[in-house]
């Protein structure tokens, strides 16, 4: 399997889902769904396979990984960089 055949995709999902139950956490909190799967990539095509599936994307272009960053920071809700390190 390999990216973008949704074989992977999907093979990924019950394996973040197995760890999910596996954790005991399924027990107080409601199972993982696609949507709570964030998908970094440089590859649009891959991109689009994961949004097929329901998970949320973020483009991480080639010398853009600062934008990227900001953007995981955005969408998650938590600072990952302190204003004072970023160049």
């Amino acid at each position: 399997m390999r990216k973008p055949e949704p074989r992977i995709y999907e093979y990924a999902m019950a394996e973040v889902q197995r760890v999910w139950r596996d954790s005991g956490r399924e027990a107080v909190e409601a199972g993982l769904r696609p949507e709570d799967v964030l998908f970094l990539d440089d590859i649009g095509a891959n991109l689009r396979a994961a949004r097929e599936m329901g998970w949320r994307t973020i483009k991480v272009g080639l010398g853009e990984s600062r934008e990227a960053v900001r953007e995981l920071e955005r969408v998650m809700g938590v600072v990952l960089v302190e204003e004072k390190g970023r160049l």
